[in-house]
């Protein structure tokens, strides 16, 4: 507990520009991925098997 409190106290490091970067990227590819495969879901776009996204499998993060 008190770790944690120290911690907290400390001044922040500035970010890692390159890795925040690389997690925005990330961020945004999910939320369009996000965006596809529920315009699929709500039928605003028919499946299509040849569609990589559209193949029956566990979203990105959900692999065991």
């Amino acid at each position: 507990d008190d770790a944690a409190q120290q911690a907290a106290r400390q001044a922040p490091r500035p970010a890692d520009a390159d890795a925040v970067r690389s997690a925005l990227e990330e961020f945004e590819a999910a939320v369009e991925q996000a965006h596809r495969d529920s315009d699929t879901l709500t039928g605003l776009r028919p499946p299509d098997a040849n569609h990589p996204h559209d193949q029956n499998h566990l979203p990105k993060g959900a692999e065991q």
